[in-house]
């Protein structure tokens, strides 16, 4: 979620949504909104249509109008995103509704609104409006219709029948089309069973995108469609000789924090005999309520009987009864599809619906591209390691090659998620591995606390024949740094500067400042940060005032802490920083006078807090939390914790509490600290050995750190955290980091 004291912020949440949204993962956009609503981040028109969006996209729309109907100020965009979720929901007459009242209030439309409106219009049928619409945006409004535009009107035009009419708006068209408007086309042709225009349009296709299968497919299930099994088998024949194949039925679902993906008569998965006995259940009950499959659309020449069995095993459905198995009743089931559903599913799903008193949301022809530029990142930052081993299992059965650049951003993903051994897998599986590549997994290593692997892959690097790049040597410097190799740190940025000749960055100085302040030699890092050549920013002297409070020196403390309060006054870092070396030296009248201060410039702490996904959730929770459902039972699980430790000796750090307290109350604020809360959550609500995955905004304290140690091995489990700096492994009752963090 932040690593390098960098945290989610605006900006990050805007880039964010759109890549939750790609994939429909709903729980990790409620997080993303809760972060920001928990963070003081302002939902402006920007980032409130980019929630809009996502609540739309992932299947919540009346979620999306909540958020909208709050919004103080409404754009274009916003009304246009509105519009434009209701419309994909199937909600014409209010996306029409809403388009008034955005008149109403003022806000002009933009072409974009315009779409919006007539995709509902094509949604539901209302040919006249959406002619009425068209006609107003370009005669009264005076917009110059996209291609969009015109996509919109064939679908509408030909979802109603008039293909003659949709013909002739393409062939007239005062821009090139292009293969999306007549993929409309044909797609009415086959619900119109227009074969002779089918023929046509799938022609036009065929020349147009050769190597596109939709264009044959949708000519051969005419034909199929018609009985004519000759024509079919020509159209299979000519896709035989070109290579082309059929993309396959795929459809996928979240469940307790996993996506499980189906294809259609899919046996593969570790459940298939209780899916399919699932499966088998629903056939039964849809037949004792009298419905017949639509076995027109089956597209092969099988027997009745066979027909309806092919139906029964579509992607979508094994996807519905897995979720049948899964899930408690009347929980919604919220399925993707990566294809258009078919009839008989869309029949059969409405009875499933009402059968099972489920709610049931498909959405489906979703296209997925480039999600390794903004996908992978996204999951990087807040930590979604299932959503990203789903992306990683969606580009292998795929066919999408996973490249060096796709390579480097899985191998980030995994390593920014907690799993480094993930990580070094996919890296050792790449065909091609270039300077960004092994810069990945060196940084992956080192914020991992496993320096002398870092250190070996950079040897490997060189060896292998791979120039390393500057960003390479921020990685060997932080490894060296997280391992105290002050002398093999010296050396690298020493052979970095002589003898590879890179003009060292503020990353460079500040890996350097951390390494010396890190190892107790404060006077030379506060030298070299002096002497700098460049200016020095707030976080390489932030660096120094970490190492200060380690190592005790208040005098120097203060002198850092005066040169950030001048450099960023209202950074809360600086003062508390200040304000815990005083508590820790008993001087509580300093720690007064910079509260004092903190108070006349309505400077607040950030607050510890720490989450953690448990069946598809994401949990946070504060310092002396007690607003979770479960309030009770963890405060419960904290006391079991604290006897747990006091029973083979183990007495807290309340040098850790810089508060003017009496021992028994620091020992008290120490067991609330907000990663011990979730982690007494995570041992309530997974079974035995499970691993726990925390993330923490701030750096754990030392107190934290040596309980943790001990509770992994009391209770058998590997607890893994995740804080503003690095990576935690506590397993068998020690730390990865060694103790030197």
């Amino acid at each position: 979620m932040q690593m390098g004291d960098v945290c989610p912020n605006y900006v990050t949440l805007v880039s964010v949504l759109p890549a939750i949204s790609c994939f429909g993962a709903l729980e990790l956009g409620k997080w993303v909104h809760l972060y920001a609503e928990k963070n003081g981040i302002e939902i402006d028109d920007v980032l409130g249509s980019a929630l809009v969006d996502m609540y739309s996209k992932c299947g919540s729309i009346e979620k999306a109008l909540q958020v909208f109907e709050r919004l103080p100020r409404k754009n274009a965009i916003t009304w246009s995103t509105i519009i434009g979720g209701l419309a994909m929901h199937g909600r014409a007459n209010d996306a029409l509704d809403y388009f008034s009242r955005m008149e109403r209030s003022g806000v002009t439309p933009s072409d974009v609104t315009y779409i919006g409106v007539l995709s509902a219009c094509s949604h539901a049928g209302l040919v006249d409006e959406g002619r009425s619409f068209f006609s107003h945006m370009v005669k009264a409004v005076g917009f110059e219709p996209r291609i969009e535009h015109y996509g919109c009107m064939v679908d509408l035009l030909g979802r109603a029948g008039h293909l003659e009419e949709a013909e002739e708006l393409i062939l007239n068209l005062p821009i090139r089309p292009d293969d999306v408007i007549w993929k409309a086309l044909l797609g009415a042709c086959k619900i119109h069973g227009n074969i002779e225009m089918g023929r046509r349009v799938a022609k036009v296709l065929m020349d147009m995108v050769p190597h596109d299968s939709g264009s044959y497919v949708a000519l051969s299930n005419m034909y199929a469609s018609s009985g004519n099994w000759e024509a079919v088998a020509d159209v299979r024949s000519m896709m035989k000789e070109m290579d082309i194949r059929k993309d396959p039925g795929c459809s996928w679902i979240e469940l307790d924090g996993e996506i499980h993906e189906f294809l259609v008569d899919d046996d593969s998965h570790s459940r298939a005999k209780e899916i399919h006995s699932m499966l088998d259940e629903i056939a039964n009950q849809l037949r004792l309520i009298g419905y017949r499959p639509d076995t027109s659309q089956v597209l092969l020449h099988l027997d009745e009987e066979e027909k309806e069995s092919a139906l029964q095993y579509h992607s979508e459905k094994i996807a519905v009864a897995f979720g049948l198995i899964c899930t408690s009743p009347h929980t919604p089931l919220w399925i993707v599809k990566n294809l258009r559903i078919c009839e008989d599913c869309h029949s059969s799903m409405k009875l499933i619906s009402k059968i099972y008193k489920r709610k049931i949301i498909i959405r489906d022809r979703k296209r997925f591209h480039h999600f390794e530029h903004g996908v992978l990142p996204a999951i990087s930052c807040f930590g979604a390691l299932e959503l990203g081993k789903w992306v990683h299992l969606y580009a292998e059965k795929n066919g999408i090659e996973i490249d060096d650049v796709l390579g480097s951003a899985l191998v980030d993903m995994y390593s920014k998620c907690g799993s480094i051994e993930k990580a070094l897998q996919v890296f050792e599986r790449l065909p091609r591995k270039n300077a960004i590549t092994w810069s990945t997994i060196i940084g992956g290593l080192a914020m991992h606390g496993r320096a002398n692997d870092a250190l070996d892959y950079f040897s490997r690097m060189e060896r292998s024949g791979v120039t390393p790049s500057d960003v390479t040597y921020i990685g060997v410097l932080s490894a060296c740094s997280h391992a105290g190799l002050v002398d093999e740190g010296r050396s690298f940025f020493s052979h970095m500067v002589k003898a590879v000749g890179f003009e060292p960055r503020i990353e460079h100085y500040g890996c350097m400042v951390d390494l010396l302040g890190r190892a107790g030699h404060l006077e030379e890092a506060e030298e070299l940060i002096l002497n700098l050549p460049i200016r020095p920013d707030d976080v390489i002297w932030k660096a120094l005032l970490g190492a200060c409070k380690i190592h005790g020196n208040i005098e120097m403390g203060r002198r850092v802490a005066k040169v950030l309060m001048d450099m960023v006054p209202h950074d809360s870092g600086s003062y508390v920083a200040l304000s815990n070396m005083y508590a820790s030296s008993g001087n509580w009248e300093a720690v007064a006078d910079v509260r004092s201060m903190m108070k006349e410039m309505d400077i607040r702490k950030d607050p510890g807090c720490s989450w953690i996904e448990l069946d598809g959730e994401i949990h946070e929770f504060l310092v002396d939390d007690d607003s979770h459902s479960r309030a009770k039972e963890i405060h419960s699980m904290l006391d079991e914790i604290a006897n747990q430790l006091r029973l083979i000796g183990y007495r807290p750090d309340t040098s850790q509490v810089l508060l003017h307290l009496d021992e028994e109350e620091k020992e008290s604020a120490l067991q609330y600290h907000s990663e011990k809360i979730a982690v007494a959550f995570g041992l309530i609500c997974t079974s035995p050995h499970t691993p726990l995955w925390i993330v923490k905004n701030l750096r754990i304290c030392e107190d934290c750190h040596s309980s943790m140690k001990l509770i992994s091995k009391i209770y058998k489990r590997k607890i893994i955290i995740r804080d503003r700096k690095r990576f935690h492994h506590f397993e068998h009752g020690s730390c990865s980091c060694k103790d030197y963090w």
